[in-house]
């Protein structure tokens, strides 16, 4: 049995997350793994894992630049394609992912 992630090479976690590629099921570690190995299959570009030599590296993020990528949302310039002003401190932001469930999670978020 496999101990790392299909897509990414990361440990697998105790709980493993299956995605389906190829007419098989992947052992990966978490669902951004599982939807980023179904969607590279989806857009018909399934022969790059049996093309690459080795998982993909992970850019190493400083500490500044993980907490900065978080904080884009609140920038100007980006919230305000996606985020509605609801008052009384609140804010709505609306995401559109195809294929995905729909649902409504509150905004908890102060302004």
């Amino acid at each position: 049995m496999k101990t790392v992630c299909w897509h990414c090479g990361e440990p697998l976690p105790a709980t493993v997350v299956q995605a389906q590629v190829g007419g098989e099921l992947r052992a990966v570690c978490c669902h951004g793994c599982r939807a980023a190995a179904e969607w590279i299959e989806q857009l018909g570009l399934a022969d790059y894992y049996s093309l690459r030599t080795q998982p993909a590296t992970k850019p190493e993020l400083s500490e500044a630049a993980e907490r900065d990528s978080c904080l884009a949302w609140q920038r100007d310039e980006v919230a305000r394609h996606v985020v509605r002003d609801l008052g009384d401190g609140r804010r709505e932001t609306m995401l559109f992912v195809e294929g995905a469930a729909s649902f409504r999670a509150p905004a908890s978020v102060p302004t």
